[in-house]
C-alpha cells in the first residue's frame, strides 16, 4: 500500500469524528483524497521546510483562496496543508500544520527548486521577511537576499530610514500603511 493510500485509509477511518462543532473529515477532504489516490502525488515536496511561520492554517488558507486539507499520518496525528503558488511567478509551494496546533506552518519547495530563489520568491509571495520567520532553512544564505529600504520625507524635508526588510512586498506593505494615515509626508522604497 502507498503512503498515501495508507494515509486516506487512516483518515476516512476517523471520518465519524467530530473538531469542534464539525465533522474532522470534510467533504473538501474526501475530494482531495480521491484526487491523490486517482492522481498520485504531484507535488514531491522537499524534507525540510523553507520557512516556519506563525500562521493560522485556515486563515492562510482563505487567503490563498484555497483550502486546508485534513488527513492523519501514523506518528503524527491529524495535520492540514494547504498547496499554493506564488502570484508572479507560479512558483509552488506546500503549508502544512499540525490540527493541534494550526497557528504555526512549515512551508515546503518542490524538490528540485533552489533554496535561495525560493525564499526570495515565497517573501515576496506572503509579504513576509526573516522577522515573520520562526524558522529558516540553513540552506538558504540571507546575505544573498536582497534588502529594502522603506524611506520616509517629513514636512520640513528631513528623510529618515523607517524600516529595512527582505521583502519589497513588505515594504510596501508598510509604506501603504504609513501613507494610508493621511499625513502629508512622502515614503518610498530603495535596494539597500
Amino acid at each position: 500500500m502507498s503512503r498515501e493510500a495508507a494515509c486516506i485509509f487512516d483518515s476516512i477511518y476517523n471520518i465519524d469524528e467530530r473538531w469542534g462543532d464539525s465533522p474532522l473529515v470534510r467533504d473538501v477532504d474526501l475530494r482531495a483524497y480521491l484526487r491523490w489516490l486517482t492522481e498520485g502525488q504531484v507535488f514531491l515536496a522537499d524534507d525540510e521546510p523553507v520557512v516556519i511561520v506563525a500562521r493560522n492554517i485556515e486563515q492562510f488558507a482563505s487567503a490563498v483562496n484555497g483550502n486546508a486539507i485534513r488527513w492523519w499520518l501514523d506518528g503524527i496525528g491529524w495535520c492540514a496543508e494547504v498547496r499554493f503558488c506564488a502570484a508572479a511567478t507560479g512558483r509552488p509551494f506546500v503549508a502544512h500544520s499540525h490540527l493541534e496546533n494550526p497557528n504555526s506552518m512549515s512551508i515546503s519547495k518542490l524538490a528540485r527548486d533552489d533554496w535561495h530563489d525560493a525564499l526570495v520568491e515565497l517573501f515576496e509571495a506572503l509579504a513576509i521577511d526573516d522577522k515573520d520567520c520562526t524558522f529558516i532553512n540553513p540552506g538558504v544564505d540571507l546575505s544573498r537576499v536582497p534588502c529594502w529600504a522603506l524611506w520616509h520625507q517629513d514636512d520640513n524635508n528631513n528623510c529618515f530610514e523607517v524600516n529595512r526588510s527582505k521583502s519589497y512586498a513588505k515594504a510596501c506593505a508598510q509604506a501603504n500603511l504609513f501613507a494610508a494615515r493621511g499625513h502629508k509626508q512622502l515614503y518610498w522604497i530603495d535596494l539597500v
